[in-house]
């Protein structure tokens, strides 16, 4: 007899986790349990249609921080008759550069113990398979202070991972991306559970918050007059850009795949000048604007380009979004919402 896939997708209302729960609503394949604190990720009302008119999504706000989460998380499963997840998406985070450097303390708290709550949380009984969302922030510090490390680019998995100024507050994202590697690796080890490692490569796309610098330097073209600046910091500095659409693709690959203890980049093996995004972004609003470069922010990465043979190696070749349309349609959401 057939039976849909039960899903756990945590943080949910935010840039991936939106896109992701998105896809499982336009198939019936898949029942969902998306769950987010609402502290950063939008209720907004994209959110709420995609809540109310999905008869397979069920949204609930929870904490996973909170010492009953795994409560909570057991109360819902026993109303809704699940008797286990076959696949949990974990996602909740706080992101943005601008929350690194306002909030670092919060960055490493909800990170970190939303991480170590499901996974003490989690067993065989009640989970199949489960991935957790890492970074390429995981490793900035070795690409930036080991000259030997920053030839190697692109970056392979098997990078170590560092921090170049533990006093820098935009650390605080690195450390709680390492931290909770460590700790899917040695619990879900521990417990004999199916988990892989993804580290995303700078996914852009509709709805990913005001805190990234496409959406930030469109707002700014937006506002701005003909003949006026647009302010950029880093113009020099590259990355690998990823469309949303293609990232989803690649995460439910991996987490419905049989390979376990895995770590993946996920992204696309081609750099991209900051100031060039720009002039793009220029480009597609029709007005004459001088770009002025600030410089770098202090601790920033100089290049991002992660290598993708071994994904490629496990799951073949893919066809991605040209980076040209992909911005496109993210410069028109941005321009309307």
């Amino acid at each position: 007899m057939y039976r849909r896939k039960n899903v756990l997708v945590t943080g949910t209302a935010g840039f991936i986790g939106f896109h992701l729960i998105k896809y499982f609503a336009n198939n019936p394949n898949y029942f969902v349990v998306a769950i987010d604190d609402f502290s950063r990720g939008k209720c907004d009302d994209e959110f709420k249609n995609l809540r109310t008119k999905s008869n397979n999504i069920l949204c609930d706000e929870m904490d996973m921080t909170r010492d009953d989460f795994d409560e909570t998380l057991d109360f819902i499963m026993k109303d809704l008759n699940i008797d286990y997840f076959d696949n949990i998406y974990h996602l909740a985070a706080v992101n943005g550069t601008k929350n690194f450097y306002k909030c670092p303390d919060r960055v490493i708290d909800v990170n970190i113990n939303s991480t170590l709550n499901l996974l003490k949380w989690i067993s065989n009984d009640n989970c199949k398979s489960i991935i957790f969302t890492s970074s390429c922030e995981a490793y900035y510090g070795t690409i930036n202070n080991f000259d030997r490390f920053e030839m190697m680019l692109p970056t392979k998995e098997i990078i170590p991972l560092s921090v170049d100024d533990i006093y820098n507050p935009r650390a605080s994202y690195a450390i709680s991306k390492i931290a909770c590697e460590s700790l899917f690796i040695n619990m879900c080890n521990a417990k004999h559970i199916k988990f892989n490692i993804l580290r995303y490569h700078n996914v852009f796309g509709e709805r990913m918050g005001d805190c990234h610098i496409i959406p930030e330097v469109t707002e700014r073209i937006k506002k701005a007059n003909d003949n006026s600046e647009i302010e950029i910091y880093g113009g020099d500095q590259t990355r690998s850009f990823m469309y949303v659409s293609d990232c989803i693709r690649d995460t439910i690959k991996v987490c419905e795949s049989d390979f376990s203890k895995e770590i993946f980049n996920i992204g696309i093996e081609k750099e991209v000048k900051i100031k060039d995004i720009v002039k793009t972004l220029i480009h597609f609003s029709g007005k004459n604007l001088k770009i002025v470069d600030r410089g770098s922010p202090r601790g920033s990465v100089s290049r991002r380009l992660p290598d993708m043979n071994k994904f490629e190696k496990y799951f073949g070749m893919r066809k991605n979004e040209p980076f040209y349309t992909g911005l496109l349609k993210t410069y028109n959401w941005y321009m309307k919402n």
